[in-house]
């Protein structure tokens, strides 16, 4: 559950965004990147999502069914566009990145339009803190985890900081860990631990984790 999105890649490597002029795009969003790899290893899948009612989001369905995920719970909305992730890539591996998101249709999910008896049937949930940045979307997220844990799924959590999304970083920390709070299975980075833990003694971080 979460963002679906198209991400525009720089094919300029070292190119500041507003210098780049060649871009490659791609399905993309971290949830929606999780339900097609399980897909793909036989699964049965489905993702929660919103959309535009606009080309990049019928692409994006078109996309997810093809690879066999189930999109009763993607919504195409008319009240946003698609949203959209302009990245470019450095050398040292640094990326820049701007979301054309204000607001973007994925934020656009509302609790009423969650497919509960989905929800609460499944056998397992992923979620990332994306979805956890602004409203709608996120009311929608708690109420998945809500409904996902009371029908005795396992929780999948992903902090997959983005900082342009958290103008204040101590609110995108908050929602996080109220996040985790929910998470059976935590997937994050070495830079996400220490921001979320509040240290950057790895030992004391993990166990900070498993506590929250």
């Amino acid at each position: 559950m979460g963002e679906l999105l198209f991400d525009l890649v720089s094919a300029e490597p070292d190119l500041d965004l507003g210098a780049a002029r060649t871009f490659t795009m791609a399905p993309g969003g971290a949830p929606a990147n999780v339900a097609v790899g399980l897909a793909r290893l036989g699964l049965d899948t489905a993702f929660i999502g919103c959309v535009g009612q606009d080309a990049f989001g019928t692409a994006l369905r078109e996309t997810l069914e093809a690879e066999r995920v189930d999109c009763r719970g993607l919504i195409q909305t008319a009240a946003a566009r698609t949203t959209l992730a302009f990245i470019a890539t450095r050398s040292d591996g640094a990326k820049d990145l701007l979301f054309y998101r204000h607001p973007g249709a994925d934020t656009q999910l509302r609790p009423a339009d969650l497919p509960l008896d989905l929800l609460r049937g499944c056998r397992a949930l992923h979620v990332c803190s994306v979805s956890l940045s602004t409203e709608p979307v996120r009311s929608a997220t708690f109420a998945a985890l809500e409904a996902a844990r009371a029908g005795g799924a396992l929780i999948s959590f992903d902090p997959n900081w983005r900082a342009p999304l958290w103008p204040v970083p101590a609110e995108g920390t908050a929602r996080i860990r109220a996040a985790l709070a929910f998470a059976d299975v935590v997937k994050v980075a070495d830079e996400e631990l220490e921001m979320v833990a509040g240290t950057a003694d790895r030992d004391a971080a993990l166990d900070a984790l498993l506590a929250a």
